[in-house]
C-alpha cells in the first residue's frame, strides 16, 4: 500500500506514529514523501499536537532528496493553500516550514546539476521537473496569503519566499563560477531556472534575469569562456520552448549595461 493510502486510512494515533517510524526509517522506498505529506495534513490535524507537528515530520523532511521534495512541494503546496479545501493556516505554517527546510539545500543541488551527463536520460528529466517546480514555487507561496489570518502570517510568507528565491540565485551564480573553471560542466538546469524564472522578483531592485545581468556586466575578469558561458545560457531555447527563449533575448537584450552582457549576440 502506497504512503498516501496508508495515511488516509489512519484511525488512531498509534498507526500514524508506526508510519512515521516506517518512513524515517526507510525514506527511500516510501515514494513521493512530500507531496503524500501535503495531501495528508487533514490526518496530521486530527492526531498530532502542535510541537509534534515539528518533532514528528521535520526530521522525514531532511531526510528526503531534495531534489524531490522541490518537486513534491510544487505538487502539493497548491493542495494546501486552495480556499476550497479544509486546512487550516497552521497547516499552511508547516508546509511552508518544509519549503524553508528544503530551500537550504537548493545552493548544492544547483550546484549538484552541472555534474550530470547528458547521456543520463532519467536524471537529466529528474533535473528538468526539478526546475520547473522550483521556478513555480514563488507564486504559489504568494498564493498561501489567501488562508492568512494576522499581518504577520503573511510576513512569514514573505520571508520563506524571499529565502527561497536568494538560495536559486545563490547556486545559480555559484554553478556559473564552478562552469567557468570547469568547461565540461553541464548548465542546462541552470539555464532552464533562468528561462523559467526570469522574471521573479529577487530583490526590491531586479528580478532573477537583472540580478544575473548585473552580475556578469561588473565582472573585472570577463574572458572568454564567460562569453562561452553566456553563448549557452542564451543561445539556443530550452525545454520551454523558443517563444519562451524569444521573451527571455528581449528582456536580456532590455537589461543589458555594457558589451560583456551582449556577448549572446
Amino acid at each position: 500500500m502506497n504512503l498516501r493510502r496508508r495515511l488516509e486510512n489512519v484511525t488512531e494515533r498509534a498507526v500514524l506514529f508506526q508510519i512515521i517510524k516506517d518512513v524515517m526509517n526507510d525514506p527511500e522506498s516510501n515514494g513521493d514523501v512530500v507531496e503524500a505529506f501535503c495531501e495528508s495534513m487533514d490526518c496530521f490535524s486530527k492526531f498530532l499536537t502542535d510541537k509534534e507537528y515539528t518533532t514528528a515530520l521535520s526530521p522525514i523532511i531532511d531526510k528526503q532528496c531534495p531534489i524531490r521534495s522541490i518537486i513534491g512541494l510544487g505538487k502539493g503546496l497548491p493542495t494546501v493553500s486552495a480556499m476550497d479545501t479544509p486546512t487550516t493556516f497552521r497547516d499552511v505554517m508547516t508546509v511552508l516550514g518544509w519549503v524553508k527546510q528544503v530551500a537550504e539545500h537548493l545552493p548544492r543541488v544547483i550546484l549538484d546539476s552541472i555534474t550530470v551527463r547528458e547521456t543520463d536520460a532519467e536524471t537529466t528529466q529528474l533535473f528538468r521537473d526539478f526546475a520547473k517546480a522550483a521556478m513555480s514555487l514563488p507564486d504559489k507561496m504568494s498564493n498561501c496569503t489567501a488562508k492568512a489570518l494576522t499581518e504577520d502570517h503573511i510576513k512569514y510568507i514573505d520571508t520563506v519566499k524571499w529565502s527561497f528565491k536568494k538560495n536559486v540565485l545563490s547556486g545559480m551564480q555559484e554553478a556559473m563560477r564552478i562552469a567557468h573553471k570547469k568547461p565540461a560542466s553541464n548548465l542546462k538546469t541552470v539555464s532552464e531556472l533562468l528561462s523559467a524564472g526570469r522574471n521573479m522578483e529577487v530583490t526590491s531592485r531586479h528580478v532573477l534575469l537583472g540580478n544575473i545581468m548585473e552580475w556578469i556586466g561588473s565582472m573585472e575578469n570577463f574572458d572568454d569562456r564567460w562569453t562561452e558561458i553566456m553563448c549557452f545560457m542564451f543561445r539556443e531555447p530550452t525545454v520551454l520552448g523558443v517563444q519562451v527563449h524569444e521573451a527571455l533575448l528581449t528582456s536580456v537584450f532590455l537589461s543589458a549595461k555594457n558589451e560583456q552582457t551582449l556577448t549572446v549576440q
